[in-house]
């Protein structure tokens, strides 16, 4: 089936014209305009009536109501939040606009999805449970301090009679329903070269979790994306809950878990061999259609990781996820967490793209100085999480069909047009006159926007005002905040990349009326599909209490930025990453990273502990055979500050960006040019630097465009410590 991505992105304006700072201007004003993805022609000829055919039941369109926050989960006094987030197959409702229509409308389905079913405390006990059943939505918001323990008992009951799994070491095989002719991974000429396994889409039963902007351990039972769950469905909490002593020890080098006290030592060799008979038996319990051994060579995978070192990569059933942001502690914490709006979601190299698109993520809340100054300088203040998510009609299918990727409407995008916001289509936020509420807004699609991306503005009669306060849930200093309180300095929109959020204070108009949050251009009407929610601001009935009215106006109502997020202004190396595909080989073609692929168990990028260093991070993706690629970056662990951008298409010389730099995590790589006179790409580029700080370890970097990170633009990089135990004497 066909992936088809148009990614458009005008950053947002954080450097406005400031009288006080002429040499401050807009930052990254331009619009960035690309397009990405794999169109492959001769699809499934009648895409609604395959999706229909997947409903369980029918349904009437939900829109418009008021938008709900998603059910929270927060730590406890003590500093520990505990939780059991279950991922298992459940008919699900979702409503969502048709955008295999010539005008889109509102539509609905039943869908049967791999879904999170979150649980406060450490049982599956229904009186516990924070989020909806039978209704499409993110996972629970997962809500701590910076210093808090975060348990998740994490389960796998996808039942594999559900969701058939791919054959090991293979992709999923896509035919059209009217020839038969293999589709997906495709055959030459289109595309050209196909996907190949372990770079293609795969193995959806199978899972893991991301806690996407935090600062913590990549190791052993932490935010380690390495890691497999499998299929168990007679596991329970309790497997977790007696291993929660063993996996919230630290674990800041990869050789950790091998160096605890005997006690616990044993304890986790025990466990391992647990994990080891109950991957013996799954082959029988629940077998994988396709793969009658699948289970029995994961467990012989895991004996070859340990003989060499390494952390088991399977696991049955219920895995004990641990984390600890850590405060600034020097010398123990050199960087520590930021405090701010964070998220978690599916992880597994192969299916990140499907399990996200059935609404396998949430929001991380990670909370500190930052929050408690903003609540001082706005009592009372209104909090709204607002979680993006896409919905792709083939829910359980990771390509959509038509010869332009969804359906058989030209042009239509791959997945569904428009996003939800906490599963809701096109809700309604309630404001009172002059009121200021406090929106915590992520982007947790695979490639949902304009094109790919969200370019946000308030319109219609009465739009809002607002003012950006975070950014990739780490605070903006006052000098980049200030700018915005200016008179005429508010900005007038912002960009989300898949990954990225954004901490806006909302200010109503001082009249009653309406107003929306759009995306495309501020003056887009706030209908149809450009439409994201609608602000209706209201009197308010007489006797209700104050509302907050204040946003941060002087620099001491605003949050002191910590030492730890000061510039980095000396570097010790510099490097150059290459993010690629390659248009002359035709539609279709691989994501690449530095002209390869992602391969497991291959170390692409390696760095020492504690150095702090600078990247250009490029964009070759160009060519008149297929429209224009921009790739959000992200790494893991450690976020960093942009210096330079550099856009072919619009810029003659880089763009160098003045100080204090803004952090973030996630960044779209501006898009290349070709030469007319060389035929050469000159690439787009960012330069960013990072402190490679606190944690060695292995993780990636990928695009976040998740179906080109399933498809192999992502990097294995190692964080090394420069110490050993070994000493001549």
């Amino acid at each position: 089936m066909a992936e088809h991505e148009e990614v458009v992105l005008a950053e947002t304006a954080l450097y406005q014209d400031n009288p006080a700072n002429p040499g401050r201007r807009r930052f990254v004003s331009q619009a960035l305009m690309i397009s990405a993805g794999v169109a492959i022609a001769g699809m499934f000829p009648d895409l609604k009536a395959a999706a229909a055919a997947m409903q369980t039941t029918t349904c009437t369109p939900v829109l418009g109501n008021e938008l709900a926050n998603p059910g929270e989960i927060v730590s406890n006094s003590a500093g520990l939040l505990q939780s059991v987030l279950r991922v298992h197959g459940e008919d699900r409702m979702v409503s969502y606009l048709d955008a295999t229509l010539s005008t889109p409308a509102p539509a609905c389905g039943v869908y049967k999805l791999r879904a999170y079913d979150g649980y406060k405390g450490t049982k599956i006990d229904p009186s516990q449970r924070v989020t909806k059943p039978g209704v499409y939505g993110p996972g629970p918001t997962f809500r701590a301090k910076v210093g808090d323990t975060i348990q998740i008992a994490f389960l796998n009951h996808i039942n594999p009679k559900d969701f058939p799994e791919t054959p090991n070491q293979q992709c999923d095989v896509v035919t059209d329903a009217a020839t038969g002719t293999q589709i997906y991974p495709g055959v030459k000429p289109l595309p050209n070269p196909p996907d190949v396994y372990p770079d293609c889409f795969r193995g959806s039963n199978t899972t893991n979790m991301h806690f996407h902007g935090t600062h913590v351990s990549p190791n052993a039972f932490s935010d380690n994306v390495l890691v497999e769950i499998v299929p168990d469905l007679n596991s329970t909490p309790d497997d977790c809950e007696k291993m929660f002593a063993i996996a919230c020890q630290d674990y800041p080098n990869p050789q950790a878990w091998r160096h605890l006290e005997a006690s616990v030592s044993q304890a986790l060799a025990n466990y391992q061999q647990r994990n080891q008979t109950r991957l013996g038996q799954l082959d029988k319990e629940y077998p994988e259609k396709n793969d009658a051994t699948l289970h029995q060579r994961q467990a012989a995978q895991n004996q070859h990781l340990v003989e060499y070192g390494e952390f088991p990569q399977f696991w049955a059933g219920c895995f004990p996820y641990c984390i600890r942001p850590p405060k600034y502690n020097p010398p123990q914490y050199t960087m520590g967490q930021s405090p701010g709006t964070h998220w978690y979601h599916a992880h597994k190299h192969g299916s990140t793209s499907i399990q996200v698109f059935n609404g396998m993520a949430g929001a991380l809340v990670l909370e500190g100085d930052y929050d408690a100054k903003l609540r001082q300088t706005m009592p009372g203040v209104q909090e709204k999480v607002l979680v993006l998510q896409q919905f792709q009609l083939q829910s359980n299918r990771e390509r959509t069909g038509g010869a332009s990727g969804y359906g058989t409407a030209k042009g239509a995008p791959a997945a569904n047009a428009g996003a939800l916001v906490n599963g809701q289509l096109q809700p309604v936020i309630t404001m009172r006159p002059n009121e200021v509420q406090w929106w915590r807004i992520i982007n947790g699609t695979v490639q949902a926007g304009k094109d790919a991306f969200f370019q946000c503005a308030f319109a219609g009669p009465l739009a809002p005002t607002f003012y950006q306060t975070a950014q990739d849930g780490v605070q903006l200093a006052w000098e980049n905040y200030m700018p915005q309180i200016a008179p005429g300095g508010a900005p007038t929109q912002f960009t989300l990349a898949p990954g990225n959020r954004v901490d806006i204070l909302v200010q109503a108009p001082g009249k009653t009326g309406t107003g929306a949050l759009v995306y495309g251009s501020s003056t887009t009407a706030p209908t149809g599909i450009n439409l994201i929610l609608t602000v209706n601001v209201v009197d308010p009935p007489p006797g209700t209490p104050p509302y907050n009215q204040a946003y941060p106006k002087t620099k001491d109502q605003y949050p002191v930025l910590p030492p730890f997020l000061a510039d980095i202004t000396e570097i010790s190396e510099c490097r150059t990453i290459k993010y690629q595909m390659d248009m002359s080989q035709g539609p279709g073609s691989p994501p690449l990273i530095n002209g390869r692929p992602f391969e497991e168990g291959r170390i692409d990028e390696v760095m020492l502990l504690d150095t702090r260093q600078e990247w250009t991070i490029e964009n070759y993706t160009a060519g008149k055979n297929a429209p224009d690629v921009l790739h959000p970056f992200h790494i893991h662990v450690n976020p960093f500050q942009i210096i330079e951008v550099f856009d072919p298409t619009t810029m003659s010389q880089p763009l160098k960006l003045p100080q204090p730099w803004i952090w973030w995590d996630t960044f779209p790589i501006p898009r290349g040019k070709v030469d007319p006179t060389t035929q050469k790409v000159i690439p787009g580029h960012f330069k960013m630097r990072t402190h490679f700080a606190d944690f060695a370890g292995k993780y990636v970097d990928h695009c976040h465009i998740l179906a080109h990170e399933d498809r192999g633009m992502m990097q294995l990089i190692e964080v090394i410590d420069n110490k050993t135990v070994v000493k001549h004497h």
